[in-house]
């Protein structure tokens, strides 16, 4: 049996997920330490894998899209050096959406 797809990848980043939102509709921009919406990280099992409102999971190709429309080369590379990591730790899931992540380093 294949491991499930990690729930903030499925959203394509925490930025998407209801914790996320209720925390910004409850605080506002402030990052603070929210117990109680944490503890939905832990229960999807996002917090398994490293990711939760303190440390959110950003979608590769969503940094990647940000950094070019800066069009600042540093950023770029520091952007497709991201998309690499993820698509090492997380490429199989990734693929198994039918997304190919090397694909937007075009």
């Amino acid at each position: 049996m294949e491991p499930e797809i990690p729930k903030f990848i499925k959203l394509r980043g925490c930025i998407n997920c209801d914790i996320s939102k209720q925390h910004k509709k409850n605080t506002g921009s402030d990052y603070g330490f929210d117990h109680e919406l944490v503890a939905g990280c832990l229960l999807l099992g996002c917090i398994n894998h490293g990711y939760g409102l303190y440390k959110p999971f950003l979608d590769p190709e969503e940094v990647l899209t940000k950094a070019r429309e800066t069009g600042n080369s540093q950023f770029i590379e520091n952007a497709k050096r991201y998309l690499l990591a993820i698509e090492k730790r997380f490429g199989e899931f990734y693929r198994r959406m039918k997304i190919d992540l090397t694909s937007f380093l075009d």
